[in-house]
């Protein structure tokens, strides 16, 4: 299975609706100033990003955010993020996954989910394969994003071109070899469609805005179905609930 994570996992999918996640990197793993040069420059981010240059958009908030950082520092992926990641999380995603990973794989057998994603990989990766690995029954996570160019052990703030070298990554194709009956998981945006990964799939499910505008966030630990359990007390969501509205968030972590 092939899952367009800001398209069809994510509630909010748009480029400007990664702003955030962004801006805890500049402001956590840089500096007040950093976070600061991120918004002043969101207006042009914003502008970029409705005249429909999305990937262009994310390109410049990634330049902005990691530009500099010691990739040892990097800590936001591994910490405050991944949480933030998850209160943006839609139930009927995260349903709709269970039950095509359930129906396309056997009984004895544990499905292999590709997350697909415009951000960085850094961002991604921890949040996927530390959480979502319980969405889909604790298969295989395969996650086909961009790296962020390294330098003597700096980030240089450029992300590798295309999502070619996502798709043709080893870890990609050894999870598709051999399977026939791959389907895909987009959203409104339609990136997955135009993404090489799309090669891969038998069928695309595609999610309308209209139907991703009702998408409920998870419900709280007593709630969640069983799947997504451990992803609850591996958070401690009673008495934990950070999103990205919190204000006091980078303080508390």
């Amino acid at each position: 299975m092939v899952v367009d994570v800001e398209g069809a996992l994510l509630r909010s999918s748009s480029s400007r609706s990664l702003f955030p996640y962004f801006m805890l990197v500049a402001v956590e793993a840089g500096s007040f100033l950093r976070g600061l040069l991120l918004l002043l420059l969101y207006p042009v981010i914003s502008l970029l990003a409705g005249a429909g240059g999305g990937d262009v958009a994310v390109r410049a908030m990634a330049a902005v955010a990691f530009c500099g950082l010691r990739e040892s520092r990097f800590r936001a992926g591994r910490a405050v993020l991944p949480r933030w990641l998850l209160d943006d999380v839609g139930k009927e995603a995260v349903d709709a996954i269970v039950t095509l990973t359930r129906r396309r794989s056997s009984p004895a057998a544990t499905a292999t989910v590709v997350w697909a994603s415009s951000m960085p990989r850094v961002m991604v990766e921890p949040f996927l394969s530390e959480y979502m690995a319980a969405a889909e029954g604790g298969g295989e996570v395969v996650v086909a994003a961009r790296e962020m160019k390294v330098v003597w052990g700096f980030y240089t703030g450029v992300m590798e071109d295309g999502g070619e070298v996502a798709a043709a990554s080893p870890e990609v194709r050894r999870a598709m070899e051999g399977v026939d009956d791959v389907v895909g998981f987009s959203g409104g945006s339609m990136d997955l469609l135009r993404s090489p990964l799309v090669s891969f799939c038998k069928e695309v499910y595609v999610v309308s805005h209209e139907e991703k505008s009702k998408w409920r966030p998870l419900p709280r630990r007593r709630e969640y179905p069983r799947p997504l359990r451990r992803v609850a007390e591996a958070l401690g969501y009673d008495s934990t609930m950070l999103t990205r509205k919190d204000k006091t968030v980078l303080c508390d972590v």
